[in-house]
């Protein structure tokens, strides 16, 4: 498990710079190491993953290990972090921006970029994704953090694309802008994590379920 070292900001630098060295490794062991620890870590989370068998599974020693990762706090920072940016924060935060900034093409065309986006995140980090929550979950220093840092960089954003569209008339202005948020970003992290977290039917129609997504948002349920 990650553990709080306050010398261990978390900020989009240190976020990238991992990123960076993850897809940059110097050397085939390095790679190696870092391929068994994603699988390892997906499967059995950090904390019950020795490192000897994180070594063993990347045909290496422990040593040789631990001359690339000093210890298992660096090796989860390399394999998290750059999916904390890829999932929680986008690679670059002008991609959220743009994303909000659809706005413009009205509830339906912004909520079905992001709802599309967010899939395709999925799709591809599938395995990580579970692991990644796992330890966000447990450790509530890296958790805090973690959201502050979405709350200062991202979330305002947010608010401000939806009350541009309440000011345009295509919601009610008597809601409060911050509620809407959440529940739009609910429903989207809702359906990603049942469908590619959790496991559910592959038979899901993701057209047809946004389709009725917006249907509910837009004219409620009520017959």
């Amino acid at each position: 498990m990650l553990r709080p070292r306050k010398q261990r900001e978390i900020n989009f630098e240190t976020l990238a710079e991992e990123a960076t060295r993850y897809d940059q490794a110097l050397s085939e062991k390095e790679k190696s190491i870092i391929a068994a620890a994603e699988i390892l870590f997906s499967e059995k989370g950090a904390s019950d993953t020795p490192t000897a068998e994180i070594a063993k599974k990347a045909g290496v020693t422990e040593r040789t290990l631990f001359r690339y990762f000093p210890s298992k706090d660096d090796l989860l920072r390399r394999v998290m972090f750059p999916l904390l940016l890829k999932t929680v924060f986008p690679l670059q935060i002008s991609k959220m921006k743009s994303l909000f900034k659809s706005s413009e093409l009205g509830i339906e065309g912004m909520f079905t970029k992001i709802f599309q986006d967010r899939l395709e995140v999925a799709r591809e980090n599938k395995g990580k994704i579970r692991f990644m929550l796992i330890e966000v979950l447990k450790n509530t220093d890296l958790r805090e953090r973690v959201i502050g840092l979405w709350e200062k960089e991202v979330w305002s954003e947010a608010i401000t694309a939806v009350e541009s569209l309440q000011e345009s008339g295509q919601i009610r202005k008597n809601l409060k802008s911050v509620t809407v948020a959440r529940t739009l970003f609910s429903i989207v992290m809702a359906y990603v994590l049942t469908k590619h977290v959790l496991g559910s039917s592959p038979k899901w129609n993701d057209q047809e379920e946004l389709d009725q997504i917006l249907d509910i948002l837009l004219n409620g349920i009520k017959p």
